[in-house]
């Protein structure tokens, strides 16, 4: 992502104390994708419904992710779609909450990555 949200994201505990890779995969759906997607579910605000609506999709890669054997290989690549996703955001001018939400769980996944677990 960029300097911005690299700054801004912060990992919950659960998932700077996890032992592996999986498990912080798990904690930062349960602890953080989850909770901020239930936030946003009901609110009038259209910046919110899109930046909770971005966290559930996330939680539901990680599901896809966590089912996968090659859970490493697969994030990389998410990662590198992530960014992608992102650049393309800016280019054409569609920010708000998409946008932010893509840019904060980005830097969060990138934090998890250079965590280096197993």
């Amino acid at each position: 992502m960029n300097e911005y949200y690299q700054t801004k994201a912060s990992l919950p505990r659960q998932v700077k104390n996890s032992i592996t890779l999986i498990e912080a995969l798990e904690n930062w759906r349960d602890f953080r994708l989850l909770h901020v997607a239930n936030l946003c579910v009901e609110l009038n605000d259209p910046f919110r419904s899109e930046f909770g609506k971005v966290h559930l999709e996330f939680a539901q890669a990680v599901n896809h992710i966590l089912d996968n054997k090659n859970a490493s290989l697969e994030i990389l690549e998410w990662l590198s779609d992530l960014k992608e996703n992102f650049n393309s955001t800016n280019t054409f001018n569609k920010g708000g909450g998409r946008r932010g939400a893509l840019g904060i769980c980005g830097a969060e996944l990138e934090q998890i990555i250079n965590l280096g677990l197993q």
